[in-house]
């Protein structure tokens, strides 16, 4: 736990459930109600358990700053996770993404865990690498310069899981699914065979690989929601034959929803075309005024130099000029002061830019500033990051366990209110935020 967190003292704990499994199925949108309700392991919850159909997702409403608010209960202006990439204009389009723990300025559910004495497993879950708070961790980190999976695992991860790491990795081909979530779930199971944490966390992205590449209801989304409760009731079938199943929490939790989208925006060409930055013959930036860091449905604007007001009135006209677009692809601009007393947003940026309907960020210098993502090699056609308050962007939280009350149905929460819910189900103290009304 790094060093500049707030003190956790040891207090006597008062449980109402010995284990806690946490399953993030990235990207499970609101709307999934329709399928899953039909689905006996989600049926099984929504009748025995509390049921929070519209979680509302915090902005950007990316994978690691979701995850991020998830496990501490705050907000990114307080947990420091601004963006899924770290903005490194050398290194784009291929940014290392916030992969490290110590990054994160307040203390998460692992750290109070740790400190109670209690074990915690986490296999894939954002924002984990190098956690000293996490007994069984295998992080969610991958290379951009070929180093495998299996040496960035040595390096951050617990060593302790090699033998079993080494047992599934032929079930996994690098990012691509369903073989990564072949491997997640499998070597997450046998965590909870052989260890048996209190607390355990698995995250599975099968379900927003698919409507990234394919659309928000695509039939491969839908397939891919069908794979997530799968694996779900493998796992919760486990607990029955281990004989801890009475004695454990579950908790199914989505971290965004998703947004269709039909044209491209390339912030970095446009700003090359302008000379606010420059590239080689690759496109790869050698030189820049002003970057654009993409968060997919929003944009964080850069300046090499924040206090160069010549260079901030001039983006100050861009900005305005785009705004006023015909084709109104850009939503709303927001200064860093306004994104961070409006949304909790705050970062090394000077603007926050907002997409429109039917219009995303694309991070490479692609060959026109707008284009159909039809025209476009590998190109998303939905994806998320844009502002919670998006219909579409909502997501969903299931919790059944022994101390659960069934059938409680809460319409509107926020990802804030999770961290304090799981905290009492293990008898943790917390620091934020009140639990949910869901316990008898």
């Amino acid at each position: 736990m790094p060093e500049h967190r707030l003190s956790l003292q040891k207090a006597k704990r008062y449980f109402m459930s010995k284990y806690l499994i946490l399953i993030s199925l990235d990207a499970l949108n609101a709307k999934d109600h329709a399928i899953f309700k039909h689905l006996p392991v989600f049926q099984d919850f929504i009748e025995h358990g509390a049921y929070f159909p519209k979680v509302s997702p915090i902005y950007p409403s990316l994978t690691y700053p979701c995850h991020t608010s998830i496990i501490t209960g705050t907000l990114p202006k307080v947990h420091g996770i601004y963006n899924n990439e770290v903005p490194e204009p050398a290194k784009a389009p291929n940014h290392d993404w916030f992969w490290y723990e110590n990054d994160i300025q307040v203390p998460t559910l692992f750290d109070v865990a740790y400190v109670a004495g209690l074990t915690s497993a986490a296999v894939l879950y954002p924002v984990m690498a190098g956690s000293k708070s996490i007994t069984y961790n295998f992080p969610e980190i991958f290379s951009n310069t070929g180093q495998s999976q299996l040496s960035l695992f040595w390096k951050y991860g617990s060593r302790c899981l090699l033998l079993d790491a080494l047992r599934h990795a032929s079930k996994a081909k690098g990012k691509e699914q369903p073989y990564l979530d072949h491997f997640s779930a499998s070597l997450f199971k046998d965590i909870l065979r052989k260890r048996k944490p209190n607390l355990a966390a698995l995250h599975l992205t099968e379900l927003d690989s698919a409507r990234h590449h394919h659309g928000t209801f695509s039939l491969e989304a839908k397939k891919a929601l069908l794979s997530g409760a799968n694996r779900i009731e493998e796992i919760i079938w486990l607990t029955k034959e281990m004989g801890i199943y009475e004695e454990t929490t579950f908790a199914i939790f989505g971290d965004h929803g998703f947004q269709d989208y039909h044209t491209a925006i390339s912030f970095n060409r446009l700003l090359k075309d302008l000379g606010l930055l420059e590239t080689d013959a690759n496109n790869k930036i050698t030189a820049w005024k002003v970057y654009g860091a993409s968060a997919d449905g929003s944009l964080q604007i850069h300046l090499k130099d924040p206090m160069d007001v010549k260079l901030q009135s001039r983006v100050e006209i861009l900005i305005d000029a785009l705004l006023e677009l015909p084709e109104k692809p850009f939503k709303a601009c927001y200064t860093r002061k306004e994104a961070k007393l409006r949304f909790q947003l705050d970062g090394p940026f000077s603007y926050v830019l907002e997409a429109n309907d039917g219009y995303a960020f694309d991070p490479r210098i692609l060959d026109h500033y707008l284009m159909p993502v039809s025209q476009i090699p590998d190109s998303y056609v939905a994806t998320h990051g844009f502002l919670p308050t998006q219909p579409n962007l909502k997501t969903t939280l299931l919790i059944k366990g022994p101390e659960i009350k069934a059938g409680v149905h809460l319409q509107e929460i926020t990802l804030l209110d999770e961290a304090p819910t799981f905290a009492k189900i293990l008898g943790l103290p917390w620091h934020t935020g009140k639990p949910l009304d869901v316990f008898m």
